[in-house]
């Protein structure tokens, strides 16, 4: 038969923070966020940088339900989570809404083209599993599908992003399914910033001068931490919370340097089990906070990242085999896109408290200052799942 095309698109807008309700999740699956935001931030060194593994991962247990022979092995061997495993920690980003400060809201869509049996099955079962809607695609593809979905994406994404998906990427004829997901976060800082101390402060982007923006700045108790690099230089690590209290952003400020190579050490010395290291060894230190006021785009194609890291017979025409999916057609993945955004100012972008710590008492209050190149993590502190990760090269 003609292989048909299955089309994954991801689409996250960060504003303000949440919380998500799941299991603990495995040291191999936060590796793969890693190792995906490694084998994607690679092509852009020197560049801003953002990706929610969050967003993904529904999608990607939808086709480990639907995967099967070795299609399905290769998708458990990379990704770290068997089919069965997927379905137990099925409803990360299960069809909630925005409900107040502190929540993660998620939506998925699965389409269809047509009323194929088997695909409403599938669709039935992604939806007990991740709480995904379906509905039929209005065609197998082009323009009335591409504004079909770019409809949901922007309700989802409360009017954010706008032609997130153009017609030549659901080709007519060759289209029968298409897994989208949105994550909206909004949350506040457990302790904002007082714009009133927000003013210019200088920040270094990798191999160019020295330019003023706007950064914001608090004196407070936060967990700092810090930890060696490879090369035995240090970084510098700080949980900022945000008012959910099962959210933190971490800010990881490499070393000074003029080319942007310390960030890339730093990123590529991180594994599965750095945030619990972060988490086990900061301790609860007063010092002066001088942050920048960010927002970061990405609009990624994610199957060359995927492809790299070892998952490639599920985008092989030959080869691919979700006949869980559908036994009737040849499908294959065409496309995994995602487009994130993360704004960060003094209200916030989440939050998370840190109880039970004694601060460290100092005859001077230190800065932790981001002046130059910094990576940012947020995740759900409770699970020690990744939500959102980028870098800031130049805010």
């Amino acid at each position: 038969p003609l292989p048909m095309a299955l089309l994954m698109l991801l689409l996250t807008v960060l504003s303000d923070a949440q919380k998500t309700p799941r299991s603990k999740v495995s040291a191999k699956s936060t590796q793969f966020s890693v190792d995906l935001y490694r084998a994607v931030g690679g092509t852009a060194m020197r560049g801003n940088v953002v990706m929610c593994p969050m967003g993904l991962e529904p999608l990607l247990g939808s086709l480990q339900l639907g995967a099967r022979g070795n299609t399905r092995r290769e998708m458990e061997k990379v990704i770290g989570t068997s089919a069965k495993g997927v379905a137990g920690a099925g409803r990360v980003a299960g069809a909630g809404r925005v409900a107040g400060a502190g929540r993660v809201a998620g939506a998925g869509r699965v389409a269809g083209a047509g009323s194929r049996s088997e695909l409403r099955a599938f669709a039935g079962r992604s939806a007990a599993v991740f709480g995904t809607e379906t509905r039929p695609l209005r065609s197998d593809g082009g323009e009335a599908a591409a504004r079909q979905v770019n409809a949901w994406v922007l309700n989802h994404t409360h009017g954010e992003i706008n032609d997130f998906l153009s017609p030549d990427q659901l080709p007519p004829g060759l289209t029968r399914l298409v897994l989208v997901s949105a994550v909206v976060l909004r949350a506040v800082w457990l302790s904002p910033f007082d714009p009133a101390h927000t003013n210019p402060r200088p920040f270094t982007p990798p191999g160019r001068p020295v330019k003023m923006v706007p950064a914001m700045q608090r004196t407070g108790v936060y967990r700092y931490g810090e930890f060696a690099l490879p090369d035995g230089n240090f970084y510098e690590v700080l949980e900022i919370p945000y008012a959910d209290g099962h959210t933190v952003m971490w800010v990881a400020l490499p070393p000074p340097d003029k080319d942007g190579s310390a960030l890339a050490a730093l990123e590529n010395s991180l594994t599965g089990r750095t945030i619990v290291e972060w988490e086990g060894q900061s301790r609860s230190t007063r010092l002066t906070l001088q942050l920048p006021r960010f927002t970061v785009e990405s609009k990624l194609e994610l199957k060359p990242a995927l492809q790299s890291l070892g998952l490639r017979e599920m985008f092989d025409e030959r080869r691919a085999n979700f006949k869980g999916i559908t036994a009737r057609e040849q499908l294959y993945v065409s496309t995994v896109l995602q487009q994130t955004r993360v704004e960060v100012d003094e209200k916030g972008t989440r939050a998370v408290s840190a109880t039970g710590v004694v601060a460290l008492l100092r005859s001077f209050i230190p800065t932790f200052a981001c002046d130059r190149p910094f990576l940012f993590i947020i995740t759900h502190k409770h699970t020690d799942s990744i939500l959102f990760m980028g870098r800031v090269t130049d805010p």
